[in-house]
C-alpha cells in the first residue's frame, strides 16, 4: 500500500482520486449529460427532418391514385392476348379471387347442371330408341 508522502509514521492509505464517492458521482453525472444531449440532439434531428418525411409521405400516398386513374387499356382487355412480361403488375388492379363458399356453391351448380343434362339425354335416347 502506498503510504502519504512527508510523514513515514502515518499508515494510512492514500487515497486516490477515482476512488473518491464524489468523483464517482460526478461521473456518473457527466454520464448522464452526455447521454442526454445525445437524445436531445436525435430528436432535434427528428423534429427538423418531419416536415420533409410528411411530404414525402403525402407524396407518397397521392402517387398510386395518379397511376390507377392514368393507366390505360386496364379493364379491356381481350381473350387469348399473350400476358405482356414488361407490363408493370402494379399498375394493373388484381382481380378479387372468388370466397372458397362461392367456389364449391358453383362446383355443386355445375355437378347438378350435368346430371339434369344427362337425365335429358337418357329420356331422349329413350324416347327414339322406342320407336
Amino acid at each position: 500500500m502506498p503510504m502519504a508522502s512527508g510523514n513515514s509514521s502515518s499508515k494510512r492509505p492514500v487515497r486516490k482520486k477515482r476512488d473518491d464517492p464524489f468523483h464517482l458521482e460526478q461521473k456518473r453525472l457527466i454520464e448522464a449529460q452526455e447521454a442526454l444531449l445525445r437524445e436531445q440532439e436525435r430528436a432535434r434531428r427528428v423534429i427538423a427532418d418531419a416536415p420533409k418525411k410528411l411530404e414525402e409521405l403525402k407524396k407518397r400516398q397521392r402517387e398510386p391514385i395518379k397511376i390507377r386513374f392514368n393507366s390505360t387499356d386496364v379493364g379491356r382487355k381481350k381473350f387469348g392476348l399473350p400476358h405482356d412480361k414488361f407490363r408493370d403488375a402494379a399498375s394493373e388492379p388484381r382481380r378479387p379471387r372468388a370466397r372458397k363458399a362461392e367456389r364449391t356453391l358453383a362446383k355443386v351448380q355445375f355437378i347438378v347442371s350435368v346430371v339434369i343434362l344427362a337425365i335429358i339425354l337418357l329420356m331422349v335416347w329413350r324416347t327414339v330408341s322406342a320407336m
